[in-house]
């Protein structure tokens, strides 16, 4: 069986909540913007222009967390500094709170919070402590609730008895039920998850998918299903699909999934777009048409089955044509928090985003000209979110990958221990096929691989 962590290892353990409150007065907005009103108290303007930063200490990760009664419309601009490096990241005006993910236990930090429209800062430094030992500092204010885990929100409790929920792509056999449970049986923990994919070829054939989601029948765990937004024949496009021409073919792949009693299926609509392999590839200037079809699919798929969680992914790794910044494959292609449930991405232990050591995996998960996962999971958070991984796998070395690497399998099962507040889904890709060639069961190609995931999983 998983063996399940301990207490002290869940997401929102280290209650060692860390609450370390530093106040100290920012210029009020209010004064400067409307000169001729009443003046409030000493007491009311005291509670007014107090900013208190508060550092919640989780496993491998920190969230700042600040109050203030006014949202700078520039947003925020929230860093930490190491000794060695800053990193920085812009968060909307409307958020009080920002994650550090791959922090490091016994290491200092210094966390800086700016308002970009006054330029008024304030900072806190803590070494972030070992689990079970740090003892906070009496909090002057009483301490803000924790944040709940995207999973027991979003899909309940799983059947494996982890965080999230933890499944995988079972390629290499016959397909149906019994495959997907026995993935379960090889890793000593239930299957909550497979993976399965709509036809491609044409739109009347992405519309009569319905094998693609019957072979699972029978299955008890969630399915995850990916949605080909436009079919390969090159008929159609992102600009056809937005205004709805084809609104029937996801009308007709709702009934289907109704149908076969998945009506709360994930749903991954258009996955990869910032790839070239797809024929609903994206770049900068047709992101807006590839917002408004995925918006356009969201909404009638949920028109006729409004429990479905639909997915917004990327290929993490891989950035996007006219691209600006490192982040526009995901900043760029967002359609937007009111068709979204989970935001995600695909991730192998290959190109850019292979891993044989620390220094390696720090790379992997925050890519130098594209987005990583460690990227998505703080994106996921800005948006109240939660964080998918549909694909993620090891990589035969044909394929530019590691091979048999199970340094890759700890550190993916180590990040996922320590996102478990926003991490809902990840499926491992097992595939015996010359695209990757990693199968890790039924058959076996990566046999060292293949024991450490059934160890940690």
């Amino acid at each position: 069986m998983f063996p399940r962590p301990p207490r002290c290892r869940s997401a929102v353990v280290i209650t060692a909540l860390a609450a370390l409150l530093l106040s100290s007065t920012l210029p009020s907005a209010a004064t400067a913007a409307e000169p001729a009103a009443p003046q409030p108290s000493a007491a009311a303007k005291t509670a007014t222009e107090r900013t208190e930063l508060v550092l919640r200490f989780l496993l491998h990760s920190t969230e700042v967390r600040w109050t203030e009664d006014r949202s700078p419309a520039a947003g925020w601009l929230v860093s930490v500094t190491t000794g060695h490096s800053t990193h920085t990241q812009v968060v909307p005006g409307a958020r009080r709170s920002h994650f550090f993910t791959d922090v490091v236990v016994g290491q200092r930090y210094t966390f800086v919070v700016t308002n970009q429209d006054t330029g008024a800062t304030r900072s806190a430094s803590a070494v972030f402590p070992r689990p079970g030992i740090f003892t906070p500092s009496p909090p002057t204010t009483e301490p803000l609730p924790p944040v709940g885990n995207a999973t027991s929100r979003l899909l309940g409790p799983s059947r494996s008895g982890k965080p999230w929920f933890s499944g995988a792509w079972v390629a290499g056999g016959t397909w149906g039920p019994q495959r997907a449970e026995e993935w379960g049986t090889f890793r000593g923990s239930p299957n909550d998850a497979t993976v399965s994919y709509s036809h491609k070829e044409s739109f009347a054939r992405i519309a009569e998918s319905d094998w693609n989601v019957s072979v699972f029948n029978g299955f008890p765990g969630k399915l995850v299903y990916g949605l080909s937004l436009l079919p390969q024949d090159g008929t159609g496009s992102l600009s056809t699909v937005a205004r709805g021409d084809h609104d029937h073919i996801w009308r007709a792949q709702a009934r289907v999934l109704l149908a076969h009693g998945r009506g709360d299926a994930v749903v991954r609509i258009g996955w990869e777009a910032n790839g070239d392999w797809w024929p609903w590839q994206a770049t900068v200037s047709t992101a807006p048409a590839y917002r408004a079809a995925f918006a356009r699919v969201s909404r009638t798929l949920k028109s006729v089955a409004p429990k479905l969680l639909v997915d917004f992914g990327i290929g993490c790794g891989a950035g996007i044509p006219g691209q600006r910044s490192r982040l526009d494959a995901l900043t760029v292609l967002y359609p937007g928090d009111d068709v979204v449930d989970l935001v995600g991405c695909d991730t192998y232990d290959w190109w850019n985003t292979r891993s044989t050591d620390e220094a390696s995996f720090a790379r992997t998960i925050r890519p130098a000209q594209a987005p990583g996962i460690a990227d998505v999971a703080d994106f996921a958070r800005a948006h109240r979110k939660g964080m998918s991984v549909p694909e993620w796998g090891t990589a035969d070395v044909s394929r530019q990958g590691a091979g048999d690497n199970p340094f890759y399998i700890r550190k993916m099962y180590e990040w996922f221990m320590a996102n478990s507040d926003v991490l809902v889904l990840e499926c491992f890709f097992n595939e015996p096929g010359p695209g990757v060639s990693n199968s890790l069961w039924s058959p076996v190609q990566m046999p060292r691989a293949s024991a450490e995931y059934a160890r940690l999983f």
